[in-house]
Parts: structure tokens; C-alpha cells; sequence
């Protein structure tokens, strides 16, 4: 994934770390999940 970014351009502005979010489901119940994230930059020319 990382060599993918990379070549459109961006580059990782952070180290990897878990992000806590609450989804909703199409009957509008909620779950929480937690994934990973990274922030990303890209230089516009």
C-alpha cells in the first residue's frame, strides 16, 4: 500500500496508529470499530 501512495505522489506524515470510530448501519443501529490509520501529504504542483 505504501509503495502504491508513494508513487501517486504522497508521502506518510505520521506513523501508523489506531483511530476509534462509530459506524452506522443501514437500519441506523451503531458499532464501534478501530482500525489504522496514517496521514498523508501530497505537494501540489
Amino acid at each position: 500500500m505504501i509503495k502504491l501512495i508513494n508513487q501517486h505522489g504522497y508521502k506518510a506524515v505520521s506513523e501508523p496508529y489506531l483511530k476509534n470510530a462509530i459506524f452506522y448501519n443501514e437500519d441506523g443501529t451503531t458499532y464501534n470499530k478501530t482500525y489504522t490509520r496514517v496521514d498523508l501529504r501530497k505537494m501540489l504542483n
